[in-house]
């Protein structure tokens, strides 16, 4: 027994391609990224990811797709004392971009400069942080002008001690 199994392909909508949906953006490129809530249950999507991106978004895997964030390698400086073990005062800084954020400025590509705890963060422009790096420049000099200070004034000390 032979069935009519003709389909009315007019009754089906068109399906714009992938490309049409989104098309890549420049300065990004496509990546998988891993969802769900367990690794049984998890799916692997493509998403756009900024080049500057260093997270592994299949390595570390996010609930919800809106909880995808993207995060670039962090530079840091450390300051240690002769008078405690390990490092006193530590900061970080990298870019970091929230897609999902209610606030547009954590959408786009900022700075964060993070403390050694990770529990501050101060969220820049990238005009905040060309003025900040102006400011560390100018805290440089004048770090290296009072170390020559102090290593004159124990040049003096010990020619007295001499």
């Amino acid at each position: 027994m032979k069935t009519n199994t003709s389909v009315n392909l007019a009754a089906i909508p068109s399906q714009p391609s992938a490309v049409e949906q989104s098309p890549l953006q420049l300065g990004s490129r496509l990546v998988p990224a891993k969802i769900g809530r367990t690794n049984g249950t998890s799916v692997t999507v493509w998403i756009q990811c900024p080049t500057w991106c260093t997270e592994d978004h299949v390595d570390e895997p996010v609930r919800d797709v809106e909880d995808l964030a993207h995060y670039s390698a962090t530079a840091g400086v450390s300051v240690y004392s002769f008078t405690n073990a390990g490092a006193v005062h530590e900061l970080f800084a990298g870019i970091q971009s929230d897609p999902t954020a209610s606030d547009a400025r954590l959408r786009g590509a900022h700075i964060s400069i993070e403390d050694r705890g990770g529990n501050d963060y101060a969220q820049l422009t990238p005009e905040m942080a060309e003025h900040l790096a102006d400011e560390l420049i100018g805290f440089a000099s004048e770090l290296r002008h009072l170390a020559r200070i102090a290593q004159q004034a124990n040049e003096v000390t010990k020619g007295r001690a001499a």
